[in-house]
């Protein structure tokens, strides 16, 4: 290589690191809408994606989906039960039962007695859950 094909690539290396390092000081600084935005726009790709490429299984993510739909739901403030994540996540009940048992295994996942309705449990995220779910979305 000639020394200004060196010279041409050590600039363009040091422009590269320059634009890296200012996205990812602008990721660090995205609002916690700005990262329910992103969590909604990737819930949106994959229902998108399910559409093209059939069958949709060969895509299955349900422990993403889960943790997605509470943080979501997190977010805006509303409850969500294992039955609604089924419809949410269009994922089966069973489905959703396994894996909701693993996440709350790895304290990802919590569930809280709903107070007027024995039968049923509230889902939520675990502290532990949200910040890395924060931290995915801010990189």
């Amino acid at each position: 290589m000639d020394r200004i094909s060196v010279d041409k690539l050590k600039a363009l290396q040091s422009l590269v690191g320059d634009i890296s390092a200012e996205a990812a000081m602008a990721r660090q600084q995205i609002s916690p809408l700005g990262r329910v935005a992103l969590a909604k726009g990737e819930l949106h790709r994959r229902r998108l994606r399910d559409k093209i490429f059939l069958p949709a299984e060969i895509f299955n993510d349900p422990a993403w989906e889960i943790l997605l739909e509470l943080y979501i739901a997190d977010a805006e403030g509303t409850k969500l039960t294992a039955s609604s994540i089924c419809i949410e996540a269009r994922v089966p009940q069973t489905t959703i039962v396994r894996w909701l048992s693993l996440l709350e295994r790895m304290n990802f996942v919590q569930r809280k007695p709903d107070h007027t309705d024995k039968r049923r449990q509230w889902l939520n995220l675990t502290n532990l859950s949200r910040d890395l779910i924060n931290r995915y979305f801010s990189i």
